[in-house]
């Protein structure tokens, strides 16, 4: 959360350095805002659904409506590949929202850590104390009790506990692994951007207009770019739960503009 504060109406001149300072504004005339910004939590890159595919339908009527909307006529190669964006964006969303938080993932991963060390501790600590003779008595009856052929060594509890070092280590890997963003999942709200660009990708190859205009209260029309039309059109295709940006078209502009911006930023850090 971030607060910003608000500044007084009054417009402040500058003051000849022997005039006294104006005095600073009391605290009761001073605004605080509290702006909440939204975070997700990042994600594990794996999801398991239920049910089938998801359902998509885009009848005639609706690219009649959408094309209306658009000011422009679809190629039937274009609403193909405007469709099957679609359907790909509808099955990553799913994904995007059903994965599970990676914390859930390090405390299964810190479980088996501790697990592994408080065993092998076991297996090793036995110092010369009181209860040393009842410690080694312990583990000679679970040696010889303890029968499995993929452990050849007679002190079988101890080799085991030695495997303990392996799997420690191999905690310690996976817990850095999960640390690393690159290995996370998609972050919420990035099916919809990359939606957005791949609609821009085909109406771009089909030479039709793909600008976004982000003052649509300031013109003479109110109307939006053709672009943000077509996917506000689009989107009335799709779950409700799927859209984005749906309370104004000004909105959806900005949101448009910031999925097209995530891509350049990536080819950027590309090169």
């Amino acid at each position: 959360m971030f607060a910003a504060r608000g500044r007084s109406a009054a417009r402040r001149r500058t003051l000849h350095h022997r005039r006294p300072a104006r005095p600073a504004p009391s605290l009761s005339r001073r605004r605080w805002v509290a702006v909440v910004m939204a975070r997700f939590a990042s994600t594990i890159p794996i999801a398991t659904l239920k049910g089938g595919d998801p359902e998509l339908s885009i009848s005639n009527d609706d690219w009649s409506r959408i094309e209306l909307a658009y000011g422009h006529a679809v190629p039937t190669t274009a609403r193909d590949a405007i469709r099957a964006a679609t359907f790909t964006f509808l099955l990553f969303v799913e994904v995007e929202q059903a994965a599970r938080p990676i914390s859930e993932a390090r405390d299964r991963i810190l479980q088996i850590k501790e697990g592994a060390t408080a065993f092998q501790k076991a297996a090793f600590d036995n110092p010369q104390d009181s209860g040393w003779d009842s410690r080694v008595y312990a583990d000679r009856l679970v040696n010889r009790y303890f029968d499995d052929a993929r452990i050849t060594h007679p002190e079988r509890l101890r080799s085991l506990g030695r495997v303990m070092t392996s799997l420690i280590g191999a905690c310690s890997e996976a817990l850095a692994h999960l640390e690393n963003p690159q290995n996370h999942g998609r972050r919420r709200g990035e099916a919809w951007e990359k939606w957005v660009r791949d609609i821009t990708d085909v109406i771009k190859a089909n030479q039709l207009p793909i600008e976004v205009r982000k003052d649509t209260d300031k013109n003479a029309t109110c109307k939006p770019s053709p672009f943000v039309a077509l996917i506000r059109e689009l989107q009335a295709c799709i779950p409700e739960a799927h859209r984005k940006s749906t309370h104004s078209d000004i909105a959806l502009s900005e949101a448009i503009a910031r999925a097209r911006r995530v891509k350049k930023t990536s080819a950027a850090r590309r090169k």
